[in-house]
């Protein structure tokens, strides 16, 4: 058994260490490289092994498949990504929205879902990111995310609490 468990953690590992960016053209092919830049109308691509690049305008492509959302962060100069990944990191408000659900169940937890995440402070994350649309767009959709999984896991404690009062007090 630990042969096996062994074996397949090392193919796991050498698979992860050797991961590759992946290309998808619209007439079928599919080639494997890296991937140096997206912009709106082309994406350049190195393919493994080559020192040339390979320049591929957005009409060609079908999708991509990147090895790492941090990889995707690094190579896009998407402001939306910029908020999304701004938010993992600024926005904490777990105590707030885990006893909105705690305390108040569905209606806690339903009230998180309706209201707007908190505005990320202009003086961290920098007025000219504020100012961009699809910055705080991406930025509320990881926020409100956030939220909600605080107020879920506040509810899911608060039932799990609940029951285990009420199972306490049958006994009597």
């Amino acid at each position: 058994m630990k042969f096996i468990l062994s074996a397949i953690f090392l193919f796991f590992t050498v698979n992860y260490c050797f991961g590759k960016d992946i290309i998808f053209l619209k007439d079928g092919t599919k080639i494997k490289g890296e991937v140096l830049s997206v912009d709106q109308t082309e994406l350049t691509f190195q393919t493994n092994g080559r020192s040339d690049y390979l320049i591929y305008s957005s009409e060609d492509v079908d999708y991509v498949i990147v090895e790492s959302h941090e990889k995707l962060l690094e190579i896009s100069d998407s402001m939306y990504l910029k908020g999304i990944q701004d938010a993992k990191i600024h926005h904490k408000r777990f105590l707030g929205n885990f006893c909105a659900g705690f305390f108040g169940g569905a209606i806690g937890f339903i009230i998180v879902a309706v209201t707007d995440a908190k505005t990320p402070d202009p003086n961290i994350v920098g007025i000219e990111n504020l100012n961009s649309r699809d910055y705080r767009e991406g930025f509320n959709k990881k926020a409100k995310g956030k939220n909600l999984k605080a107020a879920g896991f506040g509810m899911a404690s608060g039932i799990i609490l609940f029951f285990m009062f009420l199972s306490g007090f049958s006994d009597v």
